[in-house]
């Protein structure tokens, strides 16, 4: 009889979970199920075997083949590229302007240096460059200032309470102190 394929998925994942020393209530919870649910998972025949294979290496060696065909897909579209860039050309040098203007922001997006702008990280170097040694020092400086004024800060604020607890009748202790 053949196993369904979500209940297999979930008997992997419940074998790598024990392999990785989990309890069944760990392994229950991460597979949103009930214990006793587990516990019936556990009693199924294809368990056993799936835990033989995960232990010695049999669905690693898939996990590897199956990378290994990622691989080749990559591959594929890497040998695209010529034609795509091709008909990048063609669509460039078209009559339709709608066309055209489509194909030359699509040029202009993989090219990088008149992209259009959209700030996500630091720019690159070609972007006119961050990150070199000044803005690591100036950041550094930064964080040392803000450090500084908080403890002087800090200071000041224990001593206006020390100032307070000496000379309970002072004007200090009619001021409000936020602690």
């Amino acid at each position: 009889m053949a196993i369904q394929f979500k209940r297999y998925v979930k008997m992997e994942r419940a074998v790598r979970l024990e392999a990785l020393g989990k309890t069944d209530a760990e392994i229950a919870f991460h597979l949103s199920m009930s214990q006793a649910g587990l516990a019936q998972l556990k009693r199924d025949p294809q368990y056993s075997q799936i835990r033989t294979r995960v232990a010695t290496g049999v669905i690693s060696e898939a996990d590897s083949e199956l990378s290994n065909d990622l691989k080749l897909q990559r591959q594929r579209v890497r040998d695209l590229v010529p034609l795509a860039l091709d008909a990048l050309y063609d669509a460039v040098t078209c009559t339709d302007r709608k066309i055209k203007l489509s194909a030359a922001s699509q040029i202009l997006n993989r090219d990088g240096r008149l992209a259009e702008v959209s700030r996500i990280g630091l720019p690159t170097e070609d972007q006119g460059g961050a990150g070199n040694i000044t803005d690591h020092q100036t950041a550094a400086d930064l964080v040392a200032a803000l450090e500084k004024s908080r403890k002087i800060a800090e200071q000041a604020k224990l001593s206006l309470i020390n100032v307070a607890e000496e000379n309970p009748e002072s004007s200090v202790q009619g001021s409000t102190l936020v602690q």
